[in-house]
């Protein structure tokens, strides 16, 4: 379980990575990077829940 949450992590810092690198070519557009970084966390600790929920209803 916690290497799928450490995965998720990861996974989240590099989307949200990307996001910064494809736009910083113009400094104007700091938007799509706020709004990539919020969905990638967003995304990364639902699916950590859903696991969770799996997870938790096998071990019962």
């Amino acid at each position: 379980m916690k290497t799928i949450v450490a995965s998720l992590l990861v996974l989240a810092l590099v989307l949200t990575s990307a996001g910064v690198l494809l736009t910083s070519l113009d400094a104007q557009e700091w938007l799509p990077t706020v709004v990539l970084a919020a969905l990638a966390y967003l995304g990364t600790f639902a699916l950590y829940r859903r696991m969770r929920d799996r997870y938790a209803d096998r071990e019962d």
